[in-house]
């Protein structure tokens, strides 16, 4: 197993404040005040928001961000060319897939057209979270008169190959407007897209679990399902690769594909990320590249490819009692998380399994399923509130070995016969 010393991207999602009250999601698209809304499935229609803090004084020349399914769609997005960088970009809108929660991709494109090393470099103030080498700013309705958000970042990234895909992840989990604007290092208005979410559906995914006192010498787990486990949401892309082309020659087959990012992956994917060494019978579907399975009391995850095996912060569980999902709570705020450790990489994590508070009463006879999810970016818990004018900040791991895409397990009946509750406050 390989591990190297943690060194943090912190990427930056900005929410404002609104209230979580029923079950499913409509989001609208108000492309200028006092106009009528469209379906975001319809796309976008009308004017380009009209702000100019920073921006280019020609308005017209802001991009709208189109929605985006598959490769093809991004492809036909307008280029950008973004400050006086060899830099192209192309922005797309996305939904999180059939197995996600309440959260929108936005994805990057981006095309280095110069000499020399394809490398991503910023340092001072930022106008927003990075986005490959552009920034994703998001704001609520009440945040409209404000400029770019600033934070402060000194990076610099020499990227494997000239054309990349990014993404970031936007939660959506809250009524009200969201206002994404793409900047770029300067700070000039690229793109726009105004959300209106009413009726935000609920989120099934939690935290899973918690690093544990363990006796070595006995080979116990380092880790232990949580029992106060609340609702989260995962964190990936931003300066994070999901995908390089370079290496890869894309039939149109896989540009009809759904993008990845969202969950599940298309299996066709997976053929890029890692190999498995399985034998199937004619028409049988390779397993996923996570797997889950129990032995007595303690799950096994595995992957086929390189994860980070911090299990607090890079996987989240859903579960079902009886085929009906479990709910989390939703937390007032957002826990803080000790990250004075080293990063690890491996393909195997134990969790010793406990059953967590959310499932409620689970009696004898009672069936518990499982499910997980490895995020590459890492998680964050998923409050009942926006929080305006504060940040909720997702930890990025350091580029390495590991996965740089969502990874879904299989769904696991659970034998709970031996399986004590989990302890409060765990």
């Amino acid at each position: 197993m390989r591990s190297v010393k943690l060194s943090l991207a912190m990427l930056v999602v900005l929410l404002g404040r609104a209230q979580v009250n029923a079950e499913t999601v409509v989001i609208n698209e108000c492309m200028a005040d006092n106009q009528s809304t469209v379906t975001d499935e319809d796309g976008p229609s009308g004017r380009p928001e009209r702000e100019n803090h920073g921006a280019r004084s020609d308005a017209a020349k802001v991009s709208t961000l189109q929605n985006v399914r598959t490769l093809a769609d991004l492809k036909r997005c307008e280029e950008l060319k973004v400050d006086d960088t060899p830099w192209r970009v192309r922005i797309g809108l996305g939904d999180g897939g059939a197995e996600a929660g309440p959260w929108k991709l936005v994805y990057c494109l981006a095309n280095h057209t110069g000499d020399g090393d394809a490398t991503l470099s910023h340092e001072g103030q930022t106008p927003g979270q990075m986005l490959g080498p552009v920034f994703l700013d998001v704001l609520a309705a009440d945040d409209a008169e404000l400029g770019p958000s600033r934070g402060m970042s000194a990076m610099q990234r020499t990227l494997p190959g000239r054309q990349c895909l990014f993404a970031a992840v936007v939660p959506t989990a809250w009524e009200g407007t969201y206002r994404l604007r793409i900047r770029s290092p300067a700070g000039h208005l690229l793109a726009a897209r105004r959300l209106q979410v009413t009726d935000p559906p609920p989120c099934y995914w939690a935290e899973f679990a918690i690093e544990q006192d363990r006796d070595a010498a006995r080979d116990e787990p380092a880790w232990a399902v949580r029992g106060n486990a609340t609702a989260a949401w995962p964190n990936y892309g931003g300066i994070q690769l999901l995908l390089v082309f370079d290496n890869h020659k894309f039939s149109d087959d896989f540009e009809r594909l759904e993008l990845p990012g969202t969950i599940p992956m298309a299996r066709q994917w997976s053929s890029l990320f890692g190999v498995q060494r399985v034998s199937l019978k004619l028409g049988e579907a390779p397993p996923p590249l996570l797997r889950l399975s129990q032995a007595d009391d303690v799950l096994t995850i595995d992957s086929d490819v390189k994860i980070v095996t911090w299990a607090d912060l890079h996987l989240l569980a859903r579960w079902w009692v009886n085929g009906k999902p479990v709910l989390p709570p939703r937390p007032d705020g957002v826990r803080m998380i000790d990250l004075a450790r080293k990063v690890t990489y491996g393909n195997r994590m134990r969790v010793s399994l406990t059953l967590p508070d959310m499932l409620g009463e689970v009696k004898a006879g009672d069936r518990v399923d499982l499910q997980v999810l490895y995020v590459p970016g890492g998680s964050v818990q998923l409050p009942r509130h926006r929080m305006s004018g504060e940040m909720a900040l997702a930890v990025s791991a350091p580029a390495g070995p590991a996965a740089s895409v969502p990874l879904l397990s299989n769904r696991l009946e659970l034998d709970i016969a031996s399986v004590e509750d989990a302890e409060d406050g765990v």
